[in-house]
């Protein structure tokens, strides 16, 4: 069955059922303790859920930031 959708939907719908190859899982601990938080499966998830930056996120992986609020893996 077919349904319509715009590109956003169509996008989100990839991601969300893990046809996107090109995304990778990423997983918040706490800034402190290291403690696991969470595991989602790409960075734009994860800013949507939690209302953190992309960027941030993203920085925080690479190391090129010191965490604000969570560390990023």
């Amino acid at each position: 069955n077919l349904e319509w959708c715009n590109s956003s939907e169509n996008i989100s719908h990839a991601y969300s059922s893990g046809l996107n190859k090109n995304s990778k899982p990423v997983v918040q601990l706490n800034k402190d303790t290291l403690e696991f938080i969470a595991k989602f499966p790409s960075i734009a998830t994860a800013s949507k859920q939690t209302n953190e930056p992309e960027h941030r996120i993203s920085a925080s992986i690479k190391g090129k930031s010191t965490p604000q609020i969570f560390k990023w893996c």
